[in-house]
C-alpha cells in the first residue's frame, strides 16, 4: 500500500479529503485563468467578491461591475477608487426591458437579493432570506449599455453572471454582448430557489444560442443531506 493511499484512506475516516489547491477548479476557473481576458462584465456583482479574484486572475483586464443595491454599491465604489483605474462600479440592474422594478432586497443576506420572488423552498434551505424589503431600482438592457463608448469592452471579454434567478431576463437583453464573450460564469440552481428562474436545460439552451457550451463545474454548493443546492458553472464559446 502505498503512503499516498495510506493517506488518503486515514483522511476518509474522518470525512476529510486533500486535494492540490493549484489544481481545484475555483482556483483554475477550469483553465480561464491562463487566457488573455481584457473586459471582465461581473452582472451582479453585489459587494465585488468575484471582482476581487477577477482583479488577481486577469491583471490585464477591465472589470465592470453591475449592481443596483445603493449599500452594496458603495463598496464597489470604494473597489473602484482602489483600482487605479481597473474597476468601474454601475449603480443598476440588468434585464430584459429597461424600467424600474421592485428588487427583493434580503436584509440578512444582500447577496441573494433578486429581483424574483423565493420560494418556500430556498426559505427552508436559507432562513436568512425571509427578511425582506422592496426597493426600487433601475433595469437596463445589457446591449444598450456600451454601444455609444468609444472602446467598448468587447475584446477578450468574460462575463460573470449571479442575478439570483434573473438569468434568463439579463441573457434576453443582452444577446448581443453575450455572444462576444469568450466565456460566461453563471450561477446554475438545482433547487428552485426562486420562482420562475431557469433551469440547467434552460441555461444550456439560452447560451447554446449564442455560441456557448458547457465546460463544467468552478464550485459546487451541497445541501445537509448531500444534494446540490447550485453551482457556478463555465460555458465557453464553441469553437
Amino acid at each position: 500500500m502505498s503512503m499516498k493511499y495510506l493517506a488518503t484512506a486515514i483522511l476518509a475516516k474522518f470525512d476529510l479529503h486533500v486535494e492540490r489547491l493549484s489544481k481545484h477548479p475555483k482556483e483554475t476557473l477550469l483553465g480561464l485563468s491562463g487566457e488573455n481576458v481584457r473586459n471582465v462584465l461581473d452582472i451582479g456583482a453585489n459587494t465585488g467578491q468575484f471582482a476581487r479574484v477577477a482583479l488577481d486572475r486577469f491583471p490585464r483586464a477591465r472589470i465592470w461591475c453591475f449592481e443596483p443595491l445603493p449599500a452594496a454599491y458603495e463598496l464597489l465604489k470604494g473597489i473602484e477608487r482602489r483600482s487605479d483605474g481597473r474597476v468601474t462600479a454601475l449603480n443598476f440592474a440588468l434585464g430584459a426591458k429597461q424600467g424600474v422594478m421592485n428588487l427583493n432586497y434580503h436584509n440578512e443576506h444582500s447577496s441573494s437579493s433578486s429581483l424574483m420572488p423565493t420560494t418556500a423552498k430556498c426559505e427552508e434551505l436559507f432562513s436568512q432570506t425571509r427578511a425582506q424589503t422592496g426597493v426600487p431600482v433601475e433595469v437596463r438592457r445589457l446591449d444598450d449599455v456600451f454601444p455609444d463608448f468609444v472602446t467598448p469592452p468587447f475584446e477578450d471579454l468574460v462575463i460573470k453572471l449571479d442575478v439570483q434567478g434573473y438569468e434568463a431576463e439579463v441573457i434576453a437583453g443582452g444577446k448581443n454582448t453575450v455572444g462576444l464573450a469568450k466565456a460566461v460564469i453563471v450561477e446554475v440552481c438545482f433547487d428552485e430557489l426562486y420562482v420562475g428562474a431557469p433551469s440547467f436545460e434552460d441555461l444550456v439552451k439560452l447560451l447554446g444560442e449564442t455560441g456557448h457550451r458547457f465546460a463544467g463545474v468552478i464550485e459546487q454548493f451541497p445541501a445537509e443531506d448531500g444534494h446540490v443546492i447550485f453551482v457556478d458553472a463555465l460555458f465557453k464559446k464553441a469553437e
